[in-house]
């Protein structure tokens, strides 16, 4: 099998825990959100981009886990294409994880959660 190297290996679980941890953040601000202020029309739509968020990092991290699982799994080594869709992978997560946490934040700090 092939083996991921120890640099990558630490990335790739970093973004694994960010991404769960973001997933969980965006989750309870749409609980609270929506305990304080319930489905108004002026609620819907952060309701809604909290929502979309979580998929999204959540369709994320399961590209991410593929992956890592196919480059793991391969013979030898990985070929380029795989090892290319991680790197691509990994560096397209640790661009996003800053904008995400930031719409979490305007959210919250909108309402005052």
């Amino acid at each position: 099998m092939a083996t991921i190297p120890e640099e990558i290996n630490n990335r790739i679980w970093l973004n694994c825990r960010e991404l769960i941890n973001l997933v969980n953040i965006a989750k309870s601000t749409e609980y609270r959100l929506f305990r304080a202020y319930n489905e108004r029309q002026d609620t819907i739509e952060d309701l809604d981009e909290l929502t979309n968020l979580a998929l999204d990092v959540t369709n994320s991290d399961q590209r991410l886990t593929t992956i890592t699982i196919r480059t793991a799994t391969a013979k030898l080594q990985a070929d380029n294409a795989t090892a290319t869709m991680l790197e691509e992978t990994m560096d397209y997560i640790e661009t996003r994880i800053p904008a995400w946490s930031r719409s979490i934040e305007e959210v919250v700090n909108n309402w005052g959660l």
